[in-house]
């Protein structure tokens, strides 16, 4: 399933979302969304689940560097990661507070499968409401 999501966020983002305080070139990026494509595999139920964590993704933060590994850079525009309130590339909001695991800002920027599975969390609950 790597290599199916890996290709998914490729077709959306062939190049990188450019951060003024974080440039990426073209082949890191590519690196990184390998990266990210096998902590989602390792974690998504099924290929329905991970196309829709990708797309969420693509959504909320264009796959940014900074969005991925923290800070966010707020100068790119208003509102970027909710004011800061917002994170990981699924834009997840904790504000000052932590999750229900305990993990907070840090620890979620630190850890893409700790953002991950937080994302997951919420988007399961969602659809089974």
């Amino acid at each position: 399933m790597q290599a199916w999501l890996l290709s998914l966020i490729l077709l959306l983002a062939p190049t990188p979302y450019r951060v003024p305080s974080m440039p990426e070139p073209l082949d890191v990026y590519r690196a990184r969304m390998a990266s990210v494509a096998t902590d989602l595999a390792a974690q998504v139920r099924s290929p329905a689940e991970g196309a829709l964590m990708v797309a969420l993704a693509f959504r909320e933060s264009g796959f940014a560097l900074d969005a991925d590994r923290g800070p966010c850079d707020r100068r790119i525009g208003p509102g970027r990661c909710d004011g800061g309130r917002s994170v990981s590339m699924w834009q997840v909001m904790i504000a000052n507070g932590v999750t229900a695991e305990g993990w907070g800002r840090a620890e979620l920027f630190a850890s893409r499968p700790r953002a991950i599975h937080e994302a997951l969390r919420r988007v399961r609950r969602s659809v089974g409401a």
